[in-house]
């Protein structure tokens, strides 16, 4: 079950290895993008020195 791979750092081991990898590739910027109901995810991306970029609102129309 994905439960017991959580909260071992995994995914800021990963984050890591990507920014050192896209640095040394010349990019100077990176912008990930996350559902905003995904808790997880942006706890580990601010933990990791991200910051918010940009708020996207959506809305479902009635028919």
């Amino acid at each position: 079950m994905a439960s017991e791979w959580r909260r071992k750092g995994i995914a800021s081991d990963l984050l890591e290895s990507f920014e050192k990898e896209m640095s040394q590739r010349g990019c100077r910027y990176v912008r990930i993008c996350s559902k905003a109901t995904n808790l997880m995810s942006l706890k580990c991306y601010e933990s990791s020195g991200y910051n918010p970029y940009e708020v996207i609102f959506w809305k479902k129309l009635k028919q």
